[in-house]
């Protein structure tokens, strides 16, 4: 290959020192440092302008020079430590980002579930010096019986990867673990693979369902408002301590800036998980059996069993009314509006022999 061309300065003193200056394009970097140690050292041989009748007529002179990418990573911004934990959902974390879904209001209705993940960060803005963008990170995860993942479909075979800028057909599988190493060791290319996922999908079986939309521009997530999108928002409940932050409706994210050439570059700290948390949660308020077959008959109210709240007002690290009662998010008093508001127009009971308990048998234990 013809890997750019070198300039001579000649010196006009007569001296032993020359100047070579050695001019590269873009490509030509790429094929020299791609998927290499830096340095990476380049040797190449200058031939001088022969003179028919000089004694040596060809003289060649050997340049060696210690070749580096240079690689101006960034870290993304500072974090609001409320927001940000672990993902064993411990506090002051880095890895992971809450969303909790906007707060219930009287004769309101959900009209749409957004947030921005800069809206997570100090200042509500990251710290990142030129032009940079969110996508879905390709990493799928599991709720409630669906696939969460950036594939929109099983023909979409660039959701995962990653392409040189320069080296036609070179390619990368998405890692979080070398995202580093694959962007420091080759010219990525900032509008292309995995760095274009902006919607986030739902998979069961052979069906995909878009549940959620990215803005790459300002970080803002937005669910979209369909059934699938309930079932795996619902799906799993808030839980003390950020129990379930890695079980809950989540998707890992990531950022990435570019140079002037439109290489991507590497962020610190900039994938991680964000999970959702539904507002409401049921809890179990019955506290003895239900009697069946008074004299008389009798009525078992199922409303009686359990209520609904919020769990932004959950002061208790247990399950129990008791937690409830001495703030504004339970839905007992002015709050039975919970029930309207979610629309709930039925409750079922299941009665499978294996799921009931009955002292049928007699004496004062359940069996």
């Amino acid at each position: 290959d013809d890997l750019g061309h070198i300039e001579y300065f000649a010196n006009t003193e007569g001296t032993t020192n020359h100047a070579f200056k050695w001019h590269l394009s873009a490509e030509d970097l790429e094929k020299l440092t791609h998927d290499q140690a830096n340095p990476v050292t380049v040797t190449r041989y200058v031939r001088y302008i022969g003179n028919a009748k000089a004694k040596y007529p060809y003289i060649y002179v050997k340049l060696t020079y210690n070749l580096s990418r240079i690689n101006k990573n960034q870290t993304f911004g500072e974090l609001i430590p409320e927001y940000w934990k672990g993902l064993d959902g411990s506090v002051n974390g880095k890895d992971a980002v809450i969303f909790d879904v906007k707060e219930p209001t009287d004769g309101g209705d959900i009209l749409g579930i957004s947030r921005k993940v800069t809206s997570t960060l100090k200042g509500n803005v990251a710290k990142l010096v030129g032009p940079h963008k969110y996508y879905f990170v390709p990493e799928p995860v599991v709720v409630g019986g669906y696939t969460i993942t950036p594939q929109s479909s099983a023909a979409d075979t660039k959701w995962n990867k990653l392409f040189c800028k320069y080296i036609t057909g070179d390619s990368h599988v998405f890692s979080k673990a070398k995202l580093q190493e694959t962007l420091e060791g080759c010219a990525i290319d900032y509008t292309k693979g995995a760095f274009t996922n902006v919607d986030l999908y739902a998979v069961k079986g052979t069906s995909y369902v878009k549940i959620a939309t990215l803005d790459p521009t300002t970080s803002e997530i937005t669910l979209d408002k369909n059934p699938t999108t309930k079932a795996v928002l619902n799906a799993i409940g808030y839980e003390p301590a950020n129990a379930n932050i890695q079980k809950e409706l989540r998707s890992w994210v990531g950022v990435v800036t570019k140079n002037t050439c439109g290489v991507a570059e590497f962020v610190k700290d900039g994938i991680f998980l964000t999970s959702w948390e539904r507002p409401i949660n049921l809890i179990d308020v019955a506290t003895e059996p239900r009697i069946d077959a008074n004299t008389n008959g009798n009525v078992i109210y199922a409303l009686d069993l359990f209520k609904l709240y919020d769990w932004r007002g959950w002061n208790t690290a247990t399950v129990s009314e008791a937690g409830c009662v001495a703030n504004q998010s339970n839905m007992w008093g002015d709050h039975l509006w919970f029930w309207g508001y979610y629309n709930v127009k039925s409750i079922t009971i299941d009665t499978t022999p294996a799921n009931v308990e009955t002292t049928l048998g007699g004496g004062p234990t359940m069996d």
